[in-house]
């Protein structure tokens, strides 16, 4: 029986506790509902984030990405230990006396354990993104990308500056990029120009290297009464383009209106 508690889970059951991971923005995680907050340092925190981020590892893997300036040995004891504190810091959050790992091993793999519950917001973000690119559907498309838009509230894990952590902030940065210019092109498609604006500008901050991008929002913005935001992404060269202004900021010398078609009958 599921009810519907704080958070995107709902508490089914005191021995599959849920834990609920948000990496978007400075990263958070609650456990059956609660924050948790005590991490014993900021290594258990960061290892915690590689494992729900990563359901797949090897030791190789871990220790390149945390501990390559040591040695096999020294990096198996610090491994050890900040797993076993990752434990500690869920299982104190239950509260039930039991212990609870988050990992199991198995073939030579770190795998989820199936004694807690995980739910990972940059892996929504994730399925929103694939279903969308792989639709030939327009609104479904539509729909998907405005999903995953809205759950990539934040760059990834602003609180870790670590290598692996930066190479995926990077990549799902990427993906809202795309996610961003594929919602404005559609919009256009449907009419909303004035979503096909927001996207298309919001694209633009993220990559404002892209030519396509501001001709699209410069050619969006005059008809929304927002021509300033126009001549100001022309004016962007961080891009190494020379855009061509579109008609609507073309200077034009002035012109006289056409006399007006001679009636019959009537003398000029």
């Amino acid at each position: 029986e599921r009810t519907m508690e704080a958070g995107m889970l709902s508490i089914q059951s005191a021995f599959k506790p849920q834990i609920e991971v948000f990496g978007f923005g400075f990263g958070h995680v609650l456990v059956n509902g609660q924050p948790l907050t005590r991490w014993d340092g900021a290594l258990p925190r960061s290892l915690f984030f590689f494992f729900i981020d990563r359901p797949l590892l090897t030791r190789d893997e871990i220790f390149h990405a945390f501990w390559s300036e040591l040695g096999s040995k020294e990096a198996t004891n610090v491994f050890h230990v900040t797993k076993r504190k990752i434990s500690e810091c869920i299982s104190s959050s239950i509260e039930d006396g039991a212990t609870y790992e988050l990992t199991k091993y198995q073939n030579g793999y770190y795998l989820p354990n199936e004694r807690v519950t995980r739910h990972y917001d940059v892996f929504e973000f994730s399925d929103f993104y694939q279903r969308a690119d792989g639709t030939d559907d327009p609104q479904k498309a539509y729909d998907l990308f405005r999903h995953a838009i809205d759950l990539h509230s934040a760059p990834f894990l602003t609180s870790i500056e670590m290598g692996w952590a930066n190479e995926r902030r990077a990549s799902l940065q990427q993906m809202l990029i795309h996610s961003l210019s594929s919602a404005s092109r559609l919009a256009r498609g449907f009419g909303d120009r004035t979503r096909a604006l927001d996207y298309a500008l919001r694209a633009l901050a993220l990559q404002s290297t892209s030519p396509e991008l501001h001709e699209v929002a410069a050619g969006l913005a005059p008809e929304k009464g927002r021509p300033d935001e126009a001549q100001r992404l022309l004016d962007d060269t961080s891009a190494g383009h020379a855009l061509e202004k579109p008609p609507f900021l073309v200077d034009h010398p002035p012109q006289h209106p056409p006399d007006p078609p001679a009636l019959a009958g009537v003398p000029p």
